[in-house]
């Protein structure tokens, strides 16, 4: 059973992500594209692109070449944005860590920059859906650290799925934070990403204490923020939050961790934002998945756009074969003009049973997120299809439903 975003489609460009990124911004080369909290240091979007351009014509002239691995061993520094994007138009491959001590022995970023003055850098010919653009590692929670391998057109289609208009609002406008590490999916793909692909404005705060993120979002005038659970519960635990104007936050995104209710309405409440959205995903998949789409806090969502999830019958028909009355079901997908397919049950009552379908739905929305949800309802039958040794047919009933759609029509 398969359920697909509602949102519409979206066009992925076959193109190379550095070209994507770096022929939008071209748009606005006047406008302030970073500012470093601790220095007061800004660069303009046309400033990042020349410095992009000067670097991988540098990387060039040493010896970079196409799908070179090239480690980035930084702290979050503006520079840290011009090196990526050099490495990538050099036709390198990016692999992050996160900064643990020194490295001797290296060249200056600012000579860098001056070795490829007088060098022309060839056009790289990227094939987007095979050539690697990044090799980020997961977080380990679940077992060994591991490797994972971003083509330039994945990378793409996740920047254009998040700032899809009805996903993410991201404008020209927004100024937000680069506050959590870029070694992780959701700090690079919203700062270094989305952020710039945008126009947004993002400010590199260097003490991520709560006293400084609430200081500067009142300094600089934030509008958007990307979050963990433990940022808002910190906030939420801040005992002088009042003294500090955060009205110029619109929206707040979470993800990273499950975010509960409670939490979430405590921060609403304290901080009065009242769009904050709940994202879903992973960085094998870099990286975002589901979001809220400015609705009310019911799991994470639904998927971006030209995503489908796959749902495993079994989880429903397991909660509802468990309640008094039930005697068999089965859940199949039907289909929905929006969705692909929303779940319906067909279920047989046990003899004398009085079990109703809003008793099924209600237990179904207690116990199972919202896209396990019987959207297609309940129907009831006499009996199920079945083989010689009791296994239901879901083939046939399928086939029988689909039927009954095509006769009504």
């Amino acid at each position: 059973m398969a359920v697909r975003s509602p949102c519409p489609d979206i066009n992925i460009p076959k193109v190379s992500f550095p070209d994507l990124i770096l022929n939008k911004i071209k748009r606005f080369p006047g406008k302030i594209a970073f500012i470093d909290d601790a220095t007061g240091r800004t660069m303009t979007f046309g400033e990042f692109y020349k410095d992009v351009h000067k670097l991988a014509r540098s990387l060039h002239s040493i010896g970079l070449e196409k799908n070179d691995a090239v480690v980035l061993f930084l702290p979050n520094i503006m520079e840290y944005a011009v090196i990526m994007y050099g490495v990538l138009l050099a036709g390198g491959t990016i692999e992050i860590f996160t900064v643990r001590g020194k490295i001797d022995g290296i060249r200056s970023y600012g000579d860098l920059l001056k070795l490829g003055c007088d060098h022309e850098l060839p056009k790289i010919s990227v094939v987007p859906e095979e050539d690697a653009a990044f090799l980020i590692y997961t977080s380990g929670s679940t077992g060994e650290r591991k490797a994972t391998i971003h083509t330039h057109y994945s990378t793409v289609a996740s920047i254009l799925q998040i700032c899809s208009p009805m996903v993410t609002p991201y404008t020209g406008n927004d100024v937000t934070f680069v506050h959590r590490s870029v070694t992780h999916g959701y700090g690079l793909i919203f700062y270094f990403t989305a952020g710039l692909y945008s126009g947004c404005t993002s400010v590199f705060l260097d003490d991520y204490g709560t006293e400084s993120l609430l200081k500067a979002i009142e300094k600089y005038k934030v509008t958007l923020l990307a979050f963990t659970p433990l940022d808002i519960a910190l906030l939420c635990k801040y005992p002088d939050a009042c003294r500090y104007d955060v009205s110029s936050i619109k929206t707040v995104l979470c993800s990273g961790a499950p975010l509960s209710n409670d939490l979430l309405e405590k921060f609403k409440t304290v901080y009065k934002i009242e769009d904050v959205r709940d994202t879903f995903g992973m960085t094998e998949l870099f990286f975002v998945l589901t979001s809220q789409v400015n609705k009310p806090h019911m799991g994470v969502g639904i998927p971006l756009p030209n995503i489908e999830f796959k749902i495993a019958p079994r989880e429903v028909e397991d909660v509802i074969q468990a309640l008094p009355g039930v005697e068999s079901v089965v859940v199949i997908g039907i289909p929905h003009e929006d969705y692909n397919e929303i779940p319906k049950a067909f279920v047989v009552k046990q003899p004398g049973s009085s079990i109703t379908e809003e008793d099924i739905t209600r237990i179904v929305e207690e116990s199972l997120d919202i896209h396990r949800r019987l959207k297609g309802g309940v129907e009831f039958l006499e009996k199920l299809p079945k083989t010689d040794t009791g296994k239901v047919l879901r083939r046939l009933v399928k086939e029988n439903v689909l039927a009954k759609l095509k006769n009504s029509n």
